[in-house]
């Protein structure tokens, strides 16, 4: 097992004449250890230094300016102890970014006020690995699995919502297959919690709004509203065309739908906001919007990314063949585009392509797991993209496809449903973690 690294507290010392002094307990319990990494930021020292990785009993010395600056803290697993102790951490830079943190959090000083407390902030800088990179290894990933009460059915859509549950839909995964679905919760203790709704049309699309409704888009281009305070009583709302098509969300509670090759429709407009199919590509394959800033379309068999700066999107990279199951999926600054012959990267650095992983023949779905890309794809095959190489994944019983996918905010959890098991007659749902 990885040895563990602590941070017990951090020396600041202030530059100038008086010595400024400030020692903080680590934010975290001894049942919980890891790895700390830190670094500060002010107008006088801009994020672009080196961030200390801190070893066991050890005190973090940094230099500051003597006014106003933030420091930031991220705790990480004791497996990637190793590798942050021999390579360090740096701002930006050209090997890979570190895992997703298990925690973060930011400081502030005020000359006059003195040191706030540390407060729990998502730790979304572009810290990457310093002097070479991480040891490729996945032998940290674990995995569990369920088997959900649906026999014949295949999980086609999923989820995750706070409270430790996954959103599911299952449905037919054959075209001669009837048309029903079936939907409901997964808890993390294992329980499968149907709601008493059975759907008489296939789902071709999810949405969570952030808040407490689910969006499902049905054949015919129905669309009904899940209550998560009752979710026995689906809403069906005004259809949005003449067939199904699938949705988006994004945290600020903004929901839309497209068609596959169509327009976009805002089904949900926040508060203060006027968005409409014209703030978006003329027809769109798949869309993905991580936030206001980060979002992304498939459209003409092209990638197109939303340019915050420039209020405009634009196209990125080559020509990607996709089709219905190709995915999108953002992992901090990175953009990974998953087509039929696998896919590329889009960063800072341009445009990288990704080998194809032994066995994974064709993708069908992909999310993020601490870090890394987890893709899933046809014959029940499973890799994971962690540090500039494949790592094959093990996926227990008979399978054939996993259709869906999804990821914890945190990244820590990642979930794939799959058709049915054909040594159960049933759909599973693995979860790594």
């Amino acid at each position: 097992m990885a040895r563990a690294t602590w941070a017990i507290g951090l020396v600041l010392s202030g530059c100038g004449s008086t010595d400024l002094s400030v020692r903080l307990a680590k934010p975290w319990s001894d049942e919980s250890p890891g790895v700390a990494v830190a670094l500060a930021a002010s107008s006088l020292l801009p994020l672009a230094g080196t961030p200390v990785v801190i070893g066991p009993d050890q005190a973090l010395d940094l230099d500051f300016p003597d006014e106003a600056f933030d420091l930031y803290l991220a705790q990480h697993a004791p497996v990637d102890g190793p590798d942050l102790e021999a390579c360090g951490a740096r701002i930006g830079g050209p090997r890979v970014p570190l895992p997703t943190p298990l925690s973060s959090w930011r400081l502030n000083f005020d000359p006059e006020a003195g040191p706030s407390g540390l407060e729990p902030t998502p730790f979304s800088l572009d810290v990457r690995y310093n002097r070479c990179d991480p040891s490729p290894t996945c032998n940290s990933v674990r995995q569990d699995y369920r088997v959900l009460p649906w026999t014949g059915l295949g999980v086609t859509h999923l989820i995750w919502l706070p409270g430790g549950r996954w959103f599911l839909v299952a449905g037919p995964w054959l075209p001669e297959q009837p048309p029903g679905s079936r939907i409901g919760f997964l808890l993390d203790d294992g329980t499968v919690v149907e709601i008493g709704v059975g759907l008489d049309a296939r789902v071709f699309g999810v949405a969570w709004d952030h808040d407490e409704k689910v969006y499902l888009s049905l054949a015919g281009g129905r669309l009904l509203v899940v209550d998560l305070t009752d979710p026995r009583a689906p809403i069906e709302l005004t259809p949005v065309g003449a067939v199904g098509g699938r949705l988006a969300s994004r945290p600020d509670g903004l929901v839309v739908h497209h068609t596959y090759g169509g327009p976009v429709t805002v089904v949900q407009q926040p508060a203060g906001l006027t968005l409409s199919g014209a703030d978006f590509p003329a027809t769109v394959q798949r869309l993905v919007m991580e936030s206001p800033e980060k979002m992304a379309a498939f459209s003409g068999n092209r990638v197109w990314r939303y340019q915050a700066q420039a209020g405009a999107w634009a196209q990125v990279g080559e020509t990607l063949e996709v089709d219905s199951a190709s995915s999108l999926v953002f992992i901090r600054e990175r953009l990974y585009a998953i087509g039929r012959t696998f896919g590329v990267i889009f960063d800072a650095q341009g445009q990288t392509n990704l080998p194809a992983p032994t066995g994974v023949t064709i993708p069908t779905s992909a999310t993020e797991l601490n870090g890394g890309l987890l893709v899933a794809g046809g014959i029940g095959t499973a890799a994971l993209w962690r540090q500039e190489s494949w790592c094959p994944l093990a996926t227990p019983g008979v399978l054939s496809a996993f259709p869906a996918a999804a990821t914890s905010p945190d990244g820590r959890r990642a979930a794939v449903g799959s058709d049915p098991d054909s040594s159960v007659g049933a759909p599973k749902v693995l979860i790594w973690y």
